[in-house]
């Protein structure tokens, strides 16, 4: 029994060491055996027992398409994978991660949930449509900047001190449960409202780029940074009684045209610093006297237009068309066609308060639609040969697609050709017409003027001679119109027999149908000696 013991303990020992773990990848493999995890050569497979116990593993920059095996990686508490080409990475065994960085690359699905010891996730510039943080309650630093999120959940991460979450889709983020937040970059998003009083050690805060409307920051008293240009501002309070730790070059209120007013500590020193503003937007320190400057009118904005040829004004909601700034130039209308470059504005004023206005511009390019040469149908024996262009070049099929044709290439099968050109600076703008050429071969056809039906060998029936099939029927009349003969080309012709018997000496009338459809017509002498 002993015995049968110890033979067994031997033999599961050596499975253990023998346990290898499948690596696909090529270039994940040979990281490891550059690493020494793995004695070579590239075989797919790397003994477990070599990496089970590894703690920290860098692998940006890797070339790495498939991440199959990481999951065998159970003592990893520092992962970094960025910048390479896998789409998915397995990490639900890696229970020890504090420290995963996995972003600039192809990653479209992410699962932590069984991560519960990260403090620093980054997964920037990837594809994610979302990503489950709830479970990592111990999550101080996240980056998660340039995906596809619409909704991002950080309520149960209340150690969270970073957040970048920029470049998505966010409409909304609650950070009501991070008190410890100090740095919150949310800018290109689409976010309207942000709550930001229970953050009272926000230092940094930039949400350039989304649509906000009121902000309150009285409670961040430790805030050192403040962006939130292009954006549609009507409130802010920024009154915390720590004006003075925002610096000039860390203050930026621009492209708010419905911010008109600014409660801040210390006026004289707002305005001395904080020059980042619009030109009318004002400081002031109490309530009353901004509730006297608000202008609560809004303006139209439009995006600015690449286009061809000329544009067409759309109709607005508020606000009238000027060529220059502050109502000034010419006023245009809705329906007004622009056909050169220029830059629109778009201004309304408060009549009863001619100090209230707003405006808005965009710029309208135009790009005119290139000349495009012009020729007509053609008609052609055997073959047509294309002549030269000043404006454009041919193509088989319209809008420059089918096969491109040169000046000087020969047409031999009947079809429409197109000549197509564009705008280079703006390929929208284009310009096109076609011709038709029509292909026939060329007519090999013998008519004789004459026959003399006595049997003497020489021109006894008249017979007309083509090419190709090109005939299909010839009727022969006399000068009545009446169908005397109905012959065939390339046969015996005709004998000058009209129901068996001689018609006289005169002149006859042919007509010649082409496989075609067309006609020829013409006359000849039957002659009797």
């Amino acid at each position: 029994m002993k015995k049968y013991i110890t033979l067994l303990l031997f033999f599961f020992t050596l499975f253990s060491y023998s346990q290898n773990t499948y690596v696909p990848d090529d270039n994940f493999e040979q990281f490891l055996i550059d690493s020494g995890y793995d004695s070579g050569p590239l075989d797919n497979y790397v003994l477990t027992s070599n990496i089970e116990t590894i703690k920290k593993l860098d692998l940006e920059n890797k070339n790495i398409s498939d991440m199959t095996g990481i999951q065998d990686f159970v003592s990893l508490t520092y992962l970094d994978c960025s910048d390479n080409f896998f789409t998915n990475i397995d990490v639900s065994q890696l229970i020890k991660l504090e420290t995963l960085i996995c972003g600039a690359g192809n990653l479209n699905t992410l699962d932590v949930t069984n991560n519960t010891l990260i403090k620093f996730l980054s997964v920037n510039d990837s594809k994610l449509s979302s990503i489950n943080v709830t479970k990592n309650i111990k999550l101080e630093h996240f980056v998660i900047y340039g995906n596809n999120l619409s909704d991002l959940d950080i309520s149960n991460n209340l150690k969270l001190r970073f957040l970048s979450c920029s470049s998505n889709n966010l409409t909304q983020l609650n950070t009501s449960n991070n008190p410890d937040l100090y740095w919150l970059d949310i800018y290109f998003n689409k976010i309207s409202s942000l709550d930001l009083s229970n953050n009272l050690k926000l230092a940094r805060l930039d949400c350039f780029n989304n649509s906000i409307k009121e902000l309150n920051l009285i409670n961040n008293k430790e805030l050192t940074f403040l962006n939130c240009r292009y954006n549609q501002l009507t409130n802010l309070d920024i009154r915390n009684n720590n004006n003075t730790n925002i610096l000039s070059n860390s203050f930026d209120l621009r492209y708010n045209p419905n911010l008109t007013c600014v409660l801040v500590d210390n006026v004289n020193y707002s305005i001395t610093n904080w020059t980042q503003i619009d030109d009318n937007t004002v400081f002031k320190e109490n309530t009353n006297e901004c509730n006297q400057t608000t202008c609560t009118i809004t303006v139209d904005t439009l995006n600015d237009v690449i286009t061809c040829d000329n544009y067409s004004l759309p109709s607005l909601s508020d606000g009238k068309y000027y060529t220059e700034s502050n109502g000034n130039g010419n006023r245009l209308n809705p329906g007004d066609i622009i056909n050169k470059s220029q830059t629109i504005f778009i201004y309304n004023e408060d009549s009863s308060n001619p100090s209230c206005s707003i405006e808005s511009s965009f710029m309208v390019t135009i790009n005119n639609s290139p000349d495009v040469d012009i020729l007509n149908d053609v008609f052609a024996i055997n073959e047509f040969t294309l002549p030269n262009l000043i404006n454009g070049n041919y193509y088989t099929e319209s809008g420059g697609n089918g096969n491109q044709l040169n000046s000087g290439d020969i047409i031999t099968d009947s079809q429409t050709i197109y000549i197509y050109n564009v705008n280079p600076i703006n390929t929208s703008c284009n310009n096109e017409s076609s011709f038709t050429i029509l292909i026939e071969e060329e007519r090999d056809v013998t008519i004789p003027n004459f026959f003399t039906p006595n049997n003497d060998g020489n021109n006894d029936t008249w017979i007309v001679n083509a090419n190709n099939n090109l005939i299909k029927e010839i009727y022969i009349t006399d000068r009545f119109g009446k169908i005397v003969g109905k012959i065939k080309p390339n046969t015996i012709g005709w004998n000058g027999l009209y129901n068996g018997k001689p018609l006289p000496s005169t002149t006859y009338w042919y007509q010649i149908i082409f496989t075609n459809g067309e006609a020829k017509n013409g006359a000849f002498a039957l002659i009797r000696n």
